[in-house]
């Protein structure tokens, strides 16, 4: 069972390093147009921002799965909803978006793989274990 941990926390450590190399080549500007058709949209500071906040949430919970995998399994399911959330403000207000919920399937598997460990865990110690 511990390699099977260790193995999904270096891949989302994997996807975390991915996560941040995309935010460098977003923030860059001569790079922008290799990611955004029109970078120069009224809303792009904004969506740009709520990126860098999205980021922040993932991190946090990749630095709780040191101490709690269900806190780190509620947190990514929270930053699945709300890259969910920031993708519909994006498609009605920004500059379209579309592959914000595919991009963050990994961390919404992260979250149901890490709350489903936890409650597995907490049940079966509660009414399976040993008296």
């Amino acid at each position: 069972m511990q390699p099977a941990k260790n193995v999904l926390r270096m891949v989302a450590i994997v996807y975390t390093c991915l996560y941040l190399v995309f935010l460098i080549i977003a923030t860059i500007p001569a790079t922008r147009s290799a990611i955004f058709s029109n970078a120069f949209h009224a809303s792009f500071r904004l969506e740009q921002t709520l990126t860098y906040l999205l980021f922040a949430n993932f991190a946090i919970g990749l630095f709780a799965w040191f101490h709690s995998e269900l806190v780190a399994g509620l947190i990514f399911l929270s930053w699945f909803a709300l890259v969910l959330w920031a993708e519909r403000f994006s498609i009605r207000f920004g500059m379209g978006g579309g592959s914000g919920p595919l991009l963050g399937l990994p961390g919404l598997l992260f979250g149901l793989v890490l709350v489903y460990r936890s409650l597995a865990r907490i049940f079966r110690n509660k009414f399976i274990a040993p008296e």
